[in-house]
């Protein structure tokens, strides 16, 4: 990825849409059987910090997964509370903490709750969408604060 990354002058979002096309181009049972394997992280992970890869993977494997036709990706709870919480902070390229700023997170199938103002109250995997700015993720939440996010 770091590659393909400086061959579009570093440009993330370019580079992304280029491995998004190549993804894309394979067949769904491939990608179905790639989104149901385990395998470690590396590259990125060791170069980034395992940190705030979690999150940004955990929304791009539902992103495929939504995709596909293959039902939500169970995340373990721990891993979803860590997402959640490391993606309220986060200010890279989702923008996760400028567009949740005022308002507060409740996820209805687990123990996490963060933020102040209105509410957004949805399944955590719904919230970490939402927070990454995917709609989708928006039209499962409800709340005084989702009118706020989906302006955002």
């Amino acid at each position: 990825m770091l590659a393909k990354t400086a061959r579009t002058g570093f440009n993330i979002n370019k580079a992304s849409a280029k491995v998004a096309v190549e993804a894309g181009s394979r067949p769904v049972e491939q990608l179905t059987q790639a989104l149901e394997s385990t395998s470690e992280l590396s590259g990125f992970a060791k170069i980034l910090g395992y940190a705030k890869l979690v999150p940004d993977i955990t929304i791009h494997h539902e992103d495929i997964r939504r995709a596909v036709g293959l039902a939500p990706h169970e995340v373990p709870v721990e891993r979803m509370k860590f997402s959640l919480t490391t993606l309220r902070k986060d200010t890279g390229p989702l923008k996760a903490k400028k567009r949740g700023q005022g308002l507060r997170f409740v996820a209805t199938d687990l123990d996490w709750s963060e933020g102040d103002g209105p509410e957004v109250r949805g399944p955590a995997l719904s919230l970490l969408l939402a927070m990454g700015g995917r709609p989708a993720g928006l039209d499962e939440c409800e709340g005084d604060g989702v009118a706020v996010l989906r302006a955002r």
